[in-house]
């Protein structure tokens, strides 16, 4: 049955892709595609290559403070952790970097695993409020088209939700955490000892791993990091929108297509799709290049090219550790979590 439904998964996830695939390649003339990639600026090209590299190195850096002092966790493995999940969601369905990430890390620290997983959550709470400060930084820099204003609206008023819900429950754990602790703990122990005795282990488990949020300096420093995460995700955008002549030929600031790009494509890429992103990324930037004018020849080579340097060089160095750390293909044991 489980195996039916990650099937079916699958099935949608491709063909949600197939669906934006389709509206990024529809009425383009791709010799104009060709060309336009061609004219790209073979230094701009690698500077989006550095780049996106850049972005793993980032999110490393904004890991550390997620994790109590003294457990082992530097800028160097959890820059490898993260490569090695960003290769796992690139050729895996389910964003099944995800827990690879965490499992890959928690091999490289002698951490249990649903510790480290507890602070995948907190990125995934980050990036949130990444994303939605974001896209209003994006309303505040470039004119939204009425076309798009209700849909970008839309999106910054659902991000604002869901962020506020996962502020609210991470606030009421930090004051409240002893008499939360308390409830579930007694909602386990009347379960089964077979089952409430792992799940017992697993939740406190997981619950230690939000251990950093009592931390009012780590909370501040990962808050900072995470501003630079989405600096450095924007990076790619703009020094694409560079490498292609956007700003001499339609009056483009760089940044400003790298702060409009990362928001909306960051929206894009939520949608369930196939593995690496395939359709709702070029879709994405086919969508925020058109307020700035850019044709859509041009913006689905800016998208071909920026989605293939930020994503090919981090496939390949993770795929290379993991491979090298014995992550791919494992099964986690009882150990590891």
């Amino acid at each position: 049955m489980a195996s039916t439904k990650r099937v079916v998964q699958l099935g949608v996830g491709i063909a949600i892709s197939a669906v934006f695939l389709w509206f990024a390649f529809r009425d383009v003339a791709f010799a104009d595609v060709w060309a336009s990639m061609r004219s790209a600026s073979p230094m701009g090209l690698l500077a989006v290559g550095v780049a996106g590299l850049l972005g793993i190195v980032s999110r490393g850096q904004r890991w550390v403070p997620l994790f109590r002092k003294g457990t082992g966790v530097t800028v160097g493995n959890a820059f490898a952790a993260q490569a090695i999940g960003f290769a796992g969601n690139t050729v895996l369905p389910f964003r099944a970097g995800e827990p690879l990430k965490a499992y890959a890390l928690a091999q490289r620290t002698q951490q249990p695993f649903t510790k480290v997983l507890a602070t995948v959550f907190l990125e995934r709470m980050f990036d949130l409020l990444g994303v939605g400060a974001a896209l209003v930084l994006a309303m505040m820099l470039v004119p939204i088209p009425e076309s798009a204003g209700d849909q970008v609206g839309g999106a910054v008023r659902l991000l604002s939700v869901v962020a506020a819900v996962n502020v609210a429950g991470v606030v009421a754990f930090v004051f409240l955490r002893q008499r939360m602790m308390r409830v579930i703990d007694a909602i386990v122990d009347r379960l089964p000892r077979v089952v409430g005795q792992p799940l017992h282990t697993t939740v406190h488990a997981f619950v230690d791993g939000l251990d950093a949020l009592g931390d009012a300096r780590q909370l501040l420093r990962a808050i900072v990091l995470t501003a630079w995460v989405w600096v450095t995700l924007a990076m790619p955008f703009a020094l694409m929108s560079m490498a292609l002549g956007f700003g001499s030929t339609y009056g483009a600031s760089a940044w400003h297509v790298g702060v409009v790009s990362v928001a909306i494509v960051a929206v894009f890429v939520m949608i369930p799709a196939a593995p690496g992103f395939v359709g709702t990324y070029q879709a994405g930037c086919i969508v925020a290049l058109s307020i700035f004018g850019v044709p859509r020849e041009e913006a689905l080579a800016f998208s071909l090219l920026v989605h293939f340097l930020s994503l090919a060089p981090v496939t390949v160095i993770g795929l290379i550790l993991a491979f090298r750390q014995g992550v791919m293909g494992r099964r986690h044991t009882q150990k590891d979590s």
